[in-house]
């Protein structure tokens, strides 16, 4: 057993409230990792909320660490705690966990996201959960109200957001304000600073990330569950120095299934498992979980070894009572899933509401959808592990901007880490479909030889050419005066 993977320290004995260890102990959690432990007793992080920077994988567990740190802040110091994440459904599951963790110890849990807002105000609150745009409205107020130092600690989780033309504008904002704001508490030899924690599981230059913070850093490579990647190129897996691992059973090979995506998925729901598959367009999404789910009608209506192992997993009745509960939930079935959803396939994509999103994601984690087909904005956040991800293609939306871009480290990352649920997969699985149109030459070997150097842990920062493009503090001045003009009149 690798040393990360040990479990040595109880949550009772961080001087945790006992309420708060009974909740997670009932939800499996009694022990840290090694490296969870590591992480929270860096020098001054868990005694004096000192700033922390860190990365683990996805599923590692390195939530837990931030929900300690952010809990013993609020209760220390009775100030108050914002916990930031990048989109309305992830940022409302946490609130709701918070909410269910904390309130027992007197800690009032409320969020800012979309249309949300505490029903009490402002004032009804010791954490807020927010997404991105909101945290930057509050941060904006407290600093209208000269109030800023009402927050003792500010979490901001998928800290790699910052590399996003958009959003990560705002969080550069929102950061610096906070830095700025900790700079000249320190300059005044105050003790009330704000304590920033920020996470990823795709920080390719951590120490850069850490030293604009002013932070601790720590990484983490343990994974709870192994994953394994491969290409897999007409009917073969290969591992990634290109060798040929094993070919896809003669039992999963259909007629017009050219890629073998669907054959791919049927091997993975007969051994009662889940199949994501990303695309790079809503259209996409809808067009393949069509694809799948008429393959799969035409197999439940025979009689062969595939269609009997099939009809072991997906139930009529099962099928029907999820649909008519998705209704009633949704108000509208969609098209496209009215043809999908009886033979337990779905598409995620933006184009959905929040509720139709929230009951897919719902469907999937309870088996009762076996295939589902996504963009990448399922990739971040949203705690959906499936036993096999599908990349369809590495190459953007060709209706985009940018037709020809290869998919960055980041989002790259975030996607593979799906594959495998802690508790009930020995190992994920992540597959890079290559289309048999393709002839897997050596120029194919070395392009994908590339594009693993690019993705890989060394070198994923190369695709990200603007990460962490904040560090330069000539740009932020520049763009930020009126902010910095602000602050002088406290």
């Amino acid at each position: 057993m690798n040393n990360e993977d040990q479990a040595l320290v109880e949550l009772k004995d961080l001087d945790i409230p006992e309420d708060v260890v009974t909740c997670y102990n009932q939800m499996g959690i009694v022990k840290l990792f090694s490296w969870q432990y590591q992480c929270l007793t860096l020098p001054g992080v868990l005694s004096e909320g000192a700033n922390l920077v860190y990365s683990a994988p996805t599923s590692a567990g390195k939530t837990l660490v931030a929900e300690i740190l952010l809990l013993k802040r609020v209760l220390q110091t009775g100030r108050r705690a914002l916990f930031i994440l990048p989109f309305v459904s992830v940022a409302r599951e946490k609130m709701l966990y918070l909410n269910s963790v904390f309130r027992n110890v007197g800690v009032q849990v409320q969020g800012y996201m979309g249309t949300l807002n505490p029903s009490g105000g402002f004032h009804s609150w010791d954490v807020a959960v927010c997404t991105i745009e909101k945290a930057n409205g509050l941060i904006n107020r407290l600093v209208e109200e000269e109030n800023v130092n009402c927050l003792s600690c500010v979490v901001v989780d998928e800290l790699h957001i910052v590399n996003e033309n958009y959003r990560g504008k705002i969080l550069e904002l929102l950061l610096t304000k906070l830095i700025h704001f900790n700079q000249k508490l320190q300059s005044e030899f105050k003790s009330d600073r704000i304590q920033l924690i920020a996470m990823s599981a795709t920080l390719p230059n951590l120490e850069t990330c850490a030293q604009w913070l002013g932070a601790k850093a720590f990484r983490t490579y343990h994974r709870p569950v192994p994953l394994t990647e491969y290409i897999f190129h007409s009917g073969q897996f290969f591992t990634k120095d290109g060798q040929m691992f094993r070919k896809l059973s003669g039992n999963f090979i259909l007629n017009k299934d050219n890629d073998n995506v669907i054959g791919l998925c049927l091997e993975t729901v007969v051994q009662d498992s889940g199949v994501l598959i990303f695309c790079s367009t809503k259209v996409w999404c809808e067009r393949l979980a069509s694809l799948i789910a008429d393959a799969f009608k035409e197999l439940l209506i025979q009689d062969g070894w595939l269609s009997i192992q099939l009809k072991k997993f997906i139930h009529p009745d099962k099928q029907a009572k999820y649909i008519a509960d998705f209704a009633k939930a949704t108000g509208n079935v969609d098209s496209v899933l009215k043809k999908t959803l009886p033979v337990a396939i779905a598409f995620h994509h933006a184009g959905l509401t929040m509720e139709e999103r929230e009951k897919l994601e719902s469907g999937f984690r309870n088996g009762l959808i076996k295939v589902l087909v996504a963009t990448t904005t399922l990739s971040s956040g949203v705690n959906l592990p499936a036993k096999r991800v599908i990349i369809r293609s590495l190459w953007g939306n060709p209706n985009g901007p940018n037709p020809a871009l290869c998919l960055n480290s980041c989002t790259y990352k975030q996607m593979i880490g799906r594959a495998g649920r802690k508790g009930m997969d020995s190992e994920g699985m992540c597959l890079r479909v290559v289309l048999k149109e393709i002839y897997f030459t050596d120029y194919t070997l070395l392009r994908m030889h590339y594009l693993e150097l690019v993705m890989g842990q060394k070198g994923c920062i190369l695709l990200d050419k603007h990460l962490m493009c904040i560090s330069n503090i000539n740009k932020l001045k520049k763009n930020m005066r009126t902010i910095f003009d602000k602050f002088s009149e406290f």
